[in-house]
């Protein structure tokens, strides 16, 4: 089905939009230090409605977009309930503006689902583009911290670096999902380039200082390789391959981080002492007992908020953000909002599943739906609630919508 030209403009400008998403947010990080107010967020509103227009005019109505009709409608009830109990109106449309953020990645993967569905491979190379120019620009952010400007990941303990990216998460999690994407590409055109690719990812994520970012660059060298091979005949030249490919990672990372003494010194060792060696608060980073703690507040409110929510505003006048993703979407907006969101996310997570075993591509972006939406979201937060990672998200997996090799040429 051949899509107008009215509408191949207005996808096109969409597309150059998310483009530069990447080079607005280095700007604005860097303007910020100067003084200067945020724009980023504008821009991605922007880029958010032209998406929902998009879709509005064109779009037809399928099982995505009425689950997360759904979804927004448990959200915003919980809204309105707090608001009849409290009748602030301020603290309504804050409840509203702060919500946008869950709703990005799951109308980027509806948007992004019509566009591959339709095939049109010109807009396809400019997505294609999209992704390598944001790369580029992740690349550079990690050289300029690395060169000693832009912020400093932890601040607590001077380490690691997000280059002009204000939000140190949400570079994290960018950093991975374009580090995957692409680094697909250069594997299925050279094995020994894609090595090489890799001790640089490894470096990259060190150089960040993220426990998401190191094990995430890990594990895509996972995620390629198993998703390439066939177990049941397999050659002494692969086994050799992937068992050389393994131990090197392994060395690599260790000698990386082993070389960063700072980082070892000031984030590992130390945290690992402040938490009596307990290995769970520290791979999460305490958020487990704040977890806890949150959960004590949650239930002292009525049985209207515990069902519907009051709203992540509400609630964090009452208790921090807790940073784990499905516990927060609990506290914020209840078990009716809880189990509506999930519902959308298993939803596609057996789309992806379904399709995994069509392709090594669709397996790729399968085992990295989980990692990324299941795995990664309840160890550092701020992946369904994400801004600029959230166009990714949602452009990344909803590919296996495209034509079958279309991300191999």
């Amino acid at each position: 089905m051949q899509i107008t030209q009215k509408y191949y403009t207005i996808d096109l400008f969409i597309i150059v939009l998310i483009m530069g998403i990447t080079i607005v947010d280095s700007l604005n990080g860097f303007l910020i230090t100067q003084g200067w107010f945020s724009f980023s967020k504008p821009y991605k509103f922007l880029v958010l409605v032209l998406m929902v227009l998009r879709l509005t005019l064109t779009g037809r109505i399928n099982k995505y977009s009425l689950l997360l009709f759904f979804s927004f409608a448990s959200f915003f009830t919980g809204y309105v309930i707090y608001f009849v109990f409290n009748l602030s109106f301020n603290l309504l449309l804050r409840n509203l503006i702060e919500s946008i953020k869950y709703f990005i990645w799951p109308i980027s993967f509806i948007y992004f689902k019509n566009i591959y569905s339709r095939s049109n491979k010109n807009l396809l190379k400019y997505i294609l583009l999209a992704i390598n120019v944001s790369y580029v620009v992740v690349f550079i952010n990690i050289v300029i911290g690395i060169l000693g400007y832009g912020y400093v990941f932890y601040r607590s303990y001077n380490t690691g670096t997000k280059g002009f990216f204000y939000s140190g998460n949400e570079f994290s999690l960018l950093f991975l999902l374009l580090t995957y994407i692409v680094g697909w590409r250069i594997f299925k055109k050279s094995k020994i380039k894609y090595f090489f690719f890799t001790l640089l990812s490894l470096f990259l994520a060190v150089k960040i200082g993220s426990k998401t970012a190191i094990l995430g660059v890990f594990l895509f060298s996972v995620f390629t390789s198993i998703s390439n091979v066939n177990f049941l005949k397999l050659s002494v030249k692969k086994i050799a391959f992937l068992f050389f490919s393994a131990v090197a990672t392994i060395f690599v990372s260790f000698f990386l981080i082993k070389m960063n003494e700072r980082y070892v010194n000031g984030f590992i060792l130390k945290r690992l002492e402040a938490y009596n060696y307990d290995l769970v608060t520290w791979f999460l980073s305490k958020r487990n007992l704040v977890a806890i703690d949150g959960y004590e507040i949650f239930i002292e409110n009525n049985l209207f908020f515990r069902i519907f929510g009051q709203g992540e505003v509400a609630f964090q006048q009452k208790f921090r953000i807790i940073e784990l993703d499905f516990v927060d979407l609990l506290m914020n907006h209840g078990y009716l909002g809880l189990v509506s969101y999930l519902f959308f996310i298993v939803v596609v997570f057996f789309f992806l599943y379904k399709n995994q075993s069509t392709s090594p591509f669709n397996k790729f972006i399968f085992y990295t739906f989980i990692l990324v939406m299941i795995f990664l979201s309840n160890m550092s937060g701020h992946i369904i609630n994400t801004g600029i990672p959230g166009f990714f998200i949602g452009m990344i997996f909803s590919m296996p919508f495209l034509e079958r090799g279309f991300y191999e040429e």
